[in-house]
């Protein structure tokens, strides 16, 4: 696995349930018919990031995500203004599918190399305040069992629940995901790096739930198969950067697998940072 890749997955969020009745239907089609990405993948069974590799941060389990209201999360010196408003844009720009190769399958067909993405996001309302623990710290210093980290070190920011319905514009794909947007606050470990100066967001599904002309070919015969559409941009003022990546892990047991990930679209048509890595010290 790429260093690109293991950073995209580094992260554990919710699990991902297929909807498999609608897969079923489409196991059979073929790609003209715009039917499952993945026919022969498991109808049931979807995946969550951390099923993708990476190891959680000592932060993570140091950290907390609390429910608040929007009030709540203006008085906590977030712009909920500002993120809101950057959500609610709709997103229409050039994008071009990038190929890469893989040892978990063949080449992904039924897709133009450049294309364009149409997408729009809406907010649920949802708002998560996370940040360590307080009673694990100490004002300088975090502690967990043998666990230890400079409390400045972990991550404090607001996220937002999103939705986001999108399509490519060749046909090959479009999905309805679930995700988050997130501002980190001013002066946070995340907000000194460059990449997450911005608020941003990052979506998911299960390709089970994902239709269109293209089509996946994971090796064939595998014990399971996980499925992971991963959709993410950077909220930035005059615009927007992200990726549209379609991941399997092909599991030749419990034990064992191998990504195949054999094509991720950049919007505008560039290359993009990695995906955000947000911290999932609590479950929601």
């Amino acid at each position: 696995m790429s260093k690109r890749l293991r950073r995209r997955f580094q992260r554990s969020w919710s699990t991902l349930v297929a909807l498999g009745a609608l897969a079923a239907a489409c196991r059979g089609d073929d790609a003209s018919s715009g039917g499952s990405v993945c026919p022969t993948c498991d109808p049931e069974v979807g995946g969550e990031t951390g099923d993708f590799g990476g190891t959680p941060t000592v932060c993570e389990g140091l950290s907390n995500a609390v429910l608040v209201e929007r009030a709540d999360a203006i008085a906590l010196g977030f712009d909920v203004e500002e993120l809101e408003r950057r959500v609610a844009r709709p997103i229409d720009m050039p994008m071009r599918w990038t190929t890469s190769e893989t040892a978990g399958g063949g080449p992904a067909t039924g897709f133009a190399t450049d294309t364009r993405i149409s997408a729009k996001l809406s907010s649920t309302g949802v708002f998560h305040h996370v940040r360590v623990d307080p009673a694990l710290c100490d004002g300088t210093t975090c502690r967990r069992d043998e666990h230890e980290v400079p409390q400045g070190s972990c991550d404090d920011r607001l996220e937002l629940g999103v939705r986001a319905e999108l399509r490519t514009l060749d046909g090959a794909l479009q999905a309805a995901t679930e995700g988050v947007a997130v501002r980190s606050r001013e002066g946070s470990a995340s907000a000194q790096q460059a990449s997450s100066r911005e608020p941003y967001f990052t979506t998911r599904a299960a390709l089970s739930e994902v239709t269109g002309t293209l089509r996946l070919a994971p090796r064939p015969g595998a014990f399971r198969y996980r499925t992971l559409l991963i959709f993410y941009a950077y909220l930035l003022p005059g615009g927007c950067k992200g990726e549209l990546s379609p991941t399997i892990m092909v599991e030749d047991s419990e034990e064992t697998g191998t990504l195949y990930h054999p094509l991720y679209g950049s919007f505008p048509p560039n290359p993009v940072t990695a995906a955000p890595e947000v911290d999932a010290g609590a479950k929601r």
